[in-house]
């Protein structure tokens, strides 16, 4: 599991370090404090030869595709948007320690500025991005270095429709050690049918779906089965609530698809990765958020994963003290809060400071 992490220069964290991880680790703290950038932060460092994924965290943020035309994009991964400072992160885990870094590569056409379109009129305002813009990016290098073991060099490089990507490494095999994986789940993604689909029908072949039908049932107690299919061509998964025929679980509600997106997560790919969740509480109701941290618990141990999760409901951050009560050490609350000249910082509470703070009355979100 992932022990500790350093950030710097990432969006608008600069340089801040978290430890002491456990099991399941909660963020909470006030609206742009950092916890979603923590979050994508840790996606990037737990899958280093990805570049891409920098693609990803910022169409969650709903910008542009990336391209050669939208490069500008790229600028709002590095500390005020100053692409000559690289991204950096440096984390332990049980395996090893490692660091990465993330540059921008400069681009080949010279000085120039993105012009931006207002109404019909076409104006360059550098002003509007970043000020001083005076050249482009053509791409990113990230570079992966283990404490032991060769290094690994990933580049995506910008193209006219899109992005190229490459992977240079000295290594015969693939890199090992501090490398988890992960699986991020924005605060508004719902749904991924292909994604729940094939992670179904895997579990089925080994007869494994009790586990991720029973964290369901937290949410929506009629389930009895679900059963991953095809309809026109596209993957779909159908839930048997006793109907007479059964109803595709994109239509159970916002809250039954987004614990069924985290169960996938749990469920898909290797063990031992980050399962990463912006605003878990997400369409769920009170009454169903102990169910939940309880699934989540027993799933993470079952598949030997590790939760990072983001919330802003105290409902959902108290209804962890019955659902950890047998396992205290499961859990850490961070609280990320951001002063008034921007530094990010971090305080943690145990199982048992959680508790006191909630007999004393106090918010810790």
């Amino acid at each position: 599991m992932l022990k500790k992490i350093a950030i710097n220069g990432f969006r608008g964290l600069h340089g801040l370090s978290m430890e002491d991880f456990r099991r399941v680790n909660v963020l909470v703290g006030p609206n742009g404090g950092g916890k979603t950038s923590v979050l994508e932060a840790l996606c990037l460092a737990a899958q280093p030869f990805a570049p891409r994924l920098v693609d990803a965290i910022n169409r969650w943020r709903d910008m542009p595709p990336l391209s050669s035309q939208t490069w500008h994009t790229l600028l709002t991964i590095f500390s005020q948007m100053d692409w000559h400072r690289n991204v950096s992160f440096e984390m332990e885990t049980g395996e090893g320690t490692a660091s990465v870094t993330i540059s921008a590569l400069p681009g080949r056409g010279g000085a120039r500025e993105p012009e931006l379109v207002q109404g019909t009129t076409t104006t360059t305002d550098p002003g509007s991005l970043s000020a001083g813009f005076e050249e482009s990016v053509r791409g990113l290098k990230s570079v992966y270095r283990p404490s032991s073991g060769e290094e690994v060099e990933a580049v995506l490089e910008l193209v006219a429709t899109g992005y190229q990507e490459s992977v240079t490494t000295k290594a015969r095999q693939p890199p090992r050690g501090p490398v988890p994986g992960s699986f991020f789940i924005h605060a508004r993604r719902a749904t991924s049918l292909g994604e729940t689909a094939a992670a179904l029908t895997e579990l089925y072949a080994k007869n494994a779906e009790g586990s991720f039908v029973g964290a369901l049932r937290k949410v929506e107690p009629r389930v009895r089965r679900l059963v991953p299919g095809v309809r026109g061509k596209q993957p779909t998964v159908l839930a048997d609530l006793g109907y007479a025929t059964l109803v595709p679980i994109h239509v159970l509600g916002d809250g039954f698809c987004r614990v069924s997106l985290i169960a996938t997560g749990i469920v898909s790919g290797q063990r031992g990765k980050l399962l990463l969740v912006d605003e878990i509480d997400s369409g769920l109701h009170r009454s169903v958020m102990s169910g939940l941290w309880g699934s989540l618990l027993e799933l993470s141990h079952e598949y030997g994963i590790q939760v990072f999760c983001s919330t802003h409901n105290e409902e959902m951050l108290q209804e962890t003290l019955p659902a950890f009560a047998g396992e205290r050490d499961a859990l850490h609350v961070y609280r990320i809060s951001r002063d008034c000249d921007g530094a990010v910082s971090t305080q943690m509470y145990d199982y048992t400071m959680l508790e006191d703070a909630h007999a004393m009355g106090m918010d810790v979100r």
